[in-house]
């Protein structure tokens, strides 16, 4: 063999070995990024905080049993407040009439921590239709938590993840606190996308192929991992105010 080809051989060997570890440390990566399409702000003032939380906490007690408080013995500020609640104004993402949670939701909500296992930042805010709460992680800007959403077999599939970013509570809590930037999206442990948010108080639907658990007695599991989030002007907690779900099989 000449020199020339030997070169030329040592050469191709070199390009293939480059290629092949090229596609190692590639291989498992996810190509898939989602974008949000956003939906209304949602800026509140601590005035408007306080209107909104009188008129929710009312709702709440007009429907239970126990303490019930009738619509009628209201005043009429906490009226017009519950209206409005009920026609799909203020920091309720449901509101009374039909939609895919008729038949379909997670029954059951766990995260990897919960900021000083305080119920204010706990887990279960980020489920409740109410973006006056939210959940807050321990880990400083919310880097590598996770949370997860349980489905039951063969419940209703879910086409949309929606997330309200940020602590939506009040403009200067939104602010002062960190909101994620980019999110891991994990079904059944698996990798499926990154999704990219904005950093914007408004609601980001991101669309996914629709996903249920046909298999008998196994749960879907839904997993957000926060990889990267914007950071506070005062604080490293990171929070979700809410994340809701959409998708067929309802109606």
């Amino acid at each position: 063999m000449s020199l020339n080809e030997h070169k030329r051989k040592s050469m191709r060997i070199k390009i293939l070995v480059f290629f092949l570890l090229s596609n190692l440390l590639t291989f498992g990566q996810v190509n898939t990024v989602l974008k949000p399409t956003l939906g209304n702000e949602n800026n509140y003032s601590k005035t408007e905080y306080k209107y909104w939380k009188n008129a929710i906490d009312s709702l709440v007690l007009s429907n239970n049993y126990e303490n019930n408080i009738e619509y009628s013995e209201m005043s009429e500020l906490t009226k017009k407040a519950i209206d409005s609640l009920e026609m799909g104004y203020g920091p309720m993402t449901e509101g009374v009439g039909c939609s895919w949670y008729c038949g379909g939701g997670p029954y059951k909500i766990s995260s990897s921590s919960i900021l000083n296992e305080n119920q204010n930042y706990s887990d279960q805010n980020i489920h409740d239709f109410d973006l006056l709460k939210g959940w807050v992680p321990k880990s400083k800007n919310g880097i590598g938590e996770s949370i997860s959403f349980h489905f039951k077999s063969k419940s209703p599939r879910i086409n949309a993840i929606v997330i309200y970013n940020g602590y939506i509570k009040t403009n200067r809590l939104w602010k002062n606190n960190s909101r994620a930037k980019k999110i891991k999206l994990k079904i059944d442990n698996k990798t499926i996308a990154i999704l990219e948010l904005e950093d914007t108080t408004a609601s980001q639907r991101f669309e996914i192929e629709p996903i249920q658990s046909t298999i008998e007695n196994q749960d879907l599991v839904l997993t957000l991992e926060i990889l990267e989030s914007y950071e506070g002007e005062k604080h490293t907690d990171l929070v979700i105010s809410e994340v809701n779900f959409d998708g067929l099989d309802v109606h």
